[in-house]
Parts: C-alpha cells; sequence; structure tokens
C-alpha cells in the first residue's frame, strides 16, 4: 500500500552488534524488505527501524540535509533533536557498518510462521546470566534453520534412537509410548494456539476457550477409551461365561485380547498422524482457521493424546493400575518437554509447519511401540 510510515526502535547495543543481536537486527530487517520497498536503520543504543512504501516523488530520504531544511521552514523548537543531531544521526560511521551488516548477514526471515528473531532475542537475553551463549560456535543450531529436511531427520533419529531402546522392555514400551503422545500433543496445542494468535489477533480474548477446548478432547478421548477397551473386553469375558472370566490368562482370550488392542492401538496412530498432517497443511497454507477449524483440531489433539494414554495403561498389562503411576509421570514429562522445546526451540528454529510435520513424524514413530 503506498505512502505513509512505520518506525519502531528494538534495544540495542551502540558500539558492538554481537553475532547474536547482528543476526536478529538482520532478521528484522530481511522481514520489512518483504514488505516495504525503503528501509532505514538508524544504529544506536536503541536501533530506529524506518520503512515506507513511498508514492511516486516521495521516497524514504536518507540525505539529513532535507530534514534540517524542513526543520528551518517549520521553526521547531527542541531541547535534543536538533539540526546537529540530526546530521549525526543520518551521516555516522555506524551507519553505514549497520547497513553493511544487514544486507550481508545470511539469516532466515523472521516471520509470523518463522519468528527466528525470538530464538535470537532468547539467546541475548540468556547471554547475560551465561556468557557462553556469546560464542558465534553456539549458534551452529541455526544451520538446522536453514534446512528444514535436516532438522526433520534429526529430530526423527532421536525419535528412533529412543524406540529402538524401549521396545526391549515391555514396560519401557508403554512408559514411551505415553511420553511420546504427552509431548506429541503438546506440540499441536502450542502450534494451534500459536497460529490462531497469528492469523486472529484476539488470542487472549479466547485463550481460555481453546484451552478448555483441548481438555474437552481429552474427557472424550479417556470416555471413548474406556468405553472401547475396556467394554469391549469385558463383554468378550461375559459372553465366554464366569469360569472365563476368572481365568484371564486362558489362551483364547489373551488372544483376543491382544488382537483387539494392536487394532485399536494402530487406528489410534493413523488419526495421530491424520491430526498433525491437517494441522501442518493449516500452517504451511497460512490459512485462517478461525474458532472453528483450530477448535476442531484441539479437540481432535486432545481426544489422541487420551487415547492413546489408555492403551498405554491395556496394552500388555494384567494389572495397569500397577503402572498408571510411571505412565503418568511419563505424559506429564513429555509434555512439559514439548512446551519448553516447541516455545524455545522448534517453531523459533524450524517455523510452525516444519513443527507439525515433526510431530506427524513423531505420532508414526509409535507404531513402532504397538
Amino acid at each position: 500500500m503506498p505512502g505513509g510510515r512505520l518506525a519502531f526502535k528494538i534495544r540495542s547495543a551502540e558500539n558492538f552488534w554481537t553475532a547474536q543481536l547482528a543476526r536478529r537486527s538482520a532478521s528484522i530487517y530481511l522481514a520489512l524488505k518483504s514488505a516495504f520497498s525503503d528501509v532505514l536503520v538508524l544504529p544506536g543504543t536503541s536501533d530506529i527501524f524506518i520503512a515506507a512504501n513511498p508514492t511516486a516523488g516521495d521516497s524514504l530520504e536518507s540525505n539529513p540535509e532535507i530534514y534540517i531544511q524542513r526543520w528551518h521552514e517549520r521553526g521547531l523548537q527542541a531541547s535534543l533533536v536538533t539540526p546537529d543531531y540530526i546530521r549525526y544521526r543520518l551521516t555516522n560511521d555506524r551507519v553505514e557498518k549497520a547497513a553493511g551488516v544487514l544486507e550481508t548477514e545470511s539469516v532466515p526471515v523472521n516471520s509470523d510462521s518463522h519468528p527466528i528473531c525470538f530464538h535470537y532475542a532468547l539467546l541475548i537475553w540468556l547471554s547475560k546470566f551465561f556468557p557462553v551463549l556469546f560464542r558465534p560456535e553456539f549458534s551452529s543450531l541455526e544451520a538446522l534453520a536453514k534446512s528444514h529436511s535436516l532438522m526433520a531427520v534429526a529430530g526423527v533419529l532421536v525419535g528412533l534412537s529412543i524406540v529402538a531402546v524401549a521396545r526391549h522392555w515391555l514396560l519401557a514400551r508403554r512408559i514411551v509410548l505415553a511420553g511420546m503422545a504427552g509431548f506429541a500433543g503438546m506440540v499441536l496445542e502450542t502450534l494451534l494456539i500459536l497460529h490462531y494468535q497469528v492469523k486472529s489477533g484476539v488470542l487472549y480474548q479466547d485463550i481460555g476457550l481453546l484451552l478448555t477446548l483441548f481438555m474437552l478432547g481429552l474427557a472424550i478421548g479417556a470416555g471413548a477409551a474406556d468405553r472401547l477397551f475396556v467394554g469391549r473386553q469385558l463383554r468378550s469375558i461375559a459372553a465366554h461365561g464366569e469360569k472365563y472370566a476368572k481365568d484371564v490368562a486362558a489362551e483364547g482370550f489373551e488372544k483376543e485380547r491382544s488382537q483387539l488392542l494392536r487394532a485399536y492401538g494402530t487406528a489410534a496412530v493413523l488419526a495421530f498422524v491424520a491430526v498433525s498432517l491437517l494441522t501442518m497443511v493449516l500452517t504451511g497454507m497460512d490459512l485462517a482457521g478461525g474458532i472453528l477449524w483450530t477448535g476442531m483440531l484441539l479437540v481432535a489433539a486432545g481426544f489422541m493424546v487420551a487415547v492413546m494414554f489408555a492403551y498405554s495403561t491395556l496394552g500388555g498389562q494384567p494389572e495397569p493400575q500397577r503402572v498408571i503411576g510411571p505412565l503418568y509421570c511419563a505424559d506429564l514429562v513429555g509434555g512439559a518437554a514439548a512446551a519448553l522445546l516447541s516455545t524455545l526451540v522448534l517453531i523459533p528454529l524450524a517455523g510452525l509447519a516444519t513443527t507439525a510435520m515433526l510431530a506427524a513424524l513423531l505420532s508414526l514413530l509409535m507404531a513402532l511401540l504397538i
């Protein structure tokens, strides 16, 4: 849209830009360049960014004499901003140096769907407490941000390693399955809520409703799992008579129980993958899902987490009440890890769509634990 100006400032360092500070500024600069034809950066203790899509003959000037002339024409009076100050801010050596850094720095463009700026800002803040973060080699993770396929492969390899170790023990399989379900469910919840905020801008108006819809999915999933898993097994036992009910280790019942659980577990995994892929499509194509589609996906995500948790308590366990504590702990740890990793690492470095793809791949790995 022609005409108008956008200006804002960000706290910075006047004399020296660290690697993280330069990358943060460059990601913002590239974001402005993608939307505006003219961008001017005035470095200082606070970097001032000015952007515009000017009309014909009304470009964003960097010549201080033009502003000084306007100053005199309008008879302005100020204590700090004077003609000399204007000339200094537009022509000092930092302006040219900063422009060179911003044009040559190779960083991803900051956007709503790929908020890489948050990653740099976090490193800058954490470096106050951990100076080691100032070292350039610490930013090697940024290579993953430039290659989404590489990040996906790294995530899958980590998941495969965990699954490969857990497959050797029955209880370990169930614990890892519950943890993976909690992790993937929390990643999807975070993605959907953040995407809703990006597209609608009214997150805090509806945050209570969105969280409630995810919890509603958990409740519905728990009830459905109880009817599908436990109810079906009890009906099967009753059909074979009271004596058969007492001998739960009978060969026929165990075979039927194993087949039933494997079928439900496989269906649950496929449904989890489908929800993750729908989330990837919603975020990757930058669609405005609105409260309806976002809410439906949140209910579905919560539903699948509950179903997978129920399956992990029943699969091969004659007394599920004995393992409910470790499984609940695994689900809680998985959800907490996802909340931290998705907001601090995955989404800033990889973006919304790639993080959703990682959730889909992680969901698919659950099939190896069925």
